[in-house]
């Protein structure tokens, strides 16, 4: 029987801790259902002789994706699918599978070792650090075709409120955090921002156009696109494909396929404003976790079927 180790996502990083640990779970039960032998522990309770063919990881840390870095150069046989206050005490995860959902510096320093030891990688760490580092994402989307808005990269020691020029959204530049939308004459709003950022050590912005128009969320599973259902009925059919055309571009040149994000439409005029590797799935509408959970499931088994070969 196929052993599947999944870790959850850090406390401290998770904006909705209780709806990442349920689409976990969710797709735990499912390959359960399905033959395979899964636990699910958190980073404290990991500990280095754990050993399992298919780890799901939904930890962040940076730890965790630089041991899996080291997997990829031996010969170990993994598999890894996506990617503190819980710190955890592994050297090398060890498996045939490794689902990484992590952020964090702690995972990633995990499965960067991982794979170094010869890890085949789907939501690879470097690309989980890539979908977190938006200074270097946004020029390959604009480069590749997607749709987004215009932005700059400032230093946040040396940004002022005469640098925005027309209203904005602010965004760390090379992680996830807490984002701030700030008008040209609204310092008071650019000052609670650069604040912010400057307390979290963060040492450059983004900033990023404000669009308007109908906002929804996106999400997918390998090729399996989850959009509103209104959103489908009500927009031309045209404009619905060079979306599901575009997600398709955001997971080839970022490596990840388990994904979701922001999404403006005004017209026919689309805008992606925002990427993350495995979400909770919670804000897809018209569908539940539950029912989204086999679709993951079907990608996880499709991908392992596939590294056997």
């Amino acid at each position: 029987m196929v052993k599947i180790l999944g870790i959850n996502r850090e406390q401290n990083i998770a904006r909705t801790p209780g709806l990442d640990q349920a689409i976990l779970s969710l797709v735990a039960d499912e390959l359960k259902r399905r033959g395979f032998e899964v636990e699910l522990k958190t980073l404290k309770e990991l500990k280095k002789e754990d050993t399992a063919d298919i780890i799901l990881n939904m930890a962040r840390s940076q730890e965790i994706n630089d041991i899996l870095f080291e997997k990829e150069a031996t010969s170990m046989k993994m598999h890894i699918m996506s990617p503190s206050e819980e710190l955890c005490s592994v050297g090398a995860a060890r498996a045939d599978v490794i689902l990484n959902l992590a952020r964090g510096h702690e995972i990633n320093k995990i499965l960067f070792e991982s794979e170094k030891q010869g890890v085949c990688v789907i939501n690879p760490p470097k690309s989980v650090i890539l979908v977190s580092n938006k200074k270097e994402l946004h020029p390959m989307m604009v480069e590749a075709g997607v749709s987004v808005p215009e932005a700059s990269v400032f230093k946040v020691g040396e940004i002022s409120i005469d640098d925005i020029k027309e209203k904005s959204v602010l965004k760390a530049g090379n992680r996830h955090s807490i984002y701030f939308v700030v008008d040209v004459n609204d310092k008071e709003a650019f000052d609670t921002a650069i604040n912010k950022y400057k307390e979290e050590g963060i040492d450059e912005v983004l900033v990023q156009k404000f669009v308007e128009g109908k906002f929804f969320k996106f999400y997918a599973a390998g090729d399996k696109i989850f959009l509103p259902k209104d959103v489908e009925a009500e927009m031309p059919q045209d404009v619905i494909a060079e979306i599901k055309k575009q997600i398709g571009i955001i997971e080839r040149i970022t490596g990840v396929y388990l994904i979701g994000g922001d999404l403006f439409v005004n017209g026919n005029d689309i805008y992606f404003t925002d990427v993350n590797d495995w979400p909770s799935y919670s804000g897809a509408e018209g569908v539940a976790q539950e029912e989204i959970a086999p679709y993951i499931a079907d990608y996880i088994e499709k991908k392992y079927q596939e590294f056997k070969k």
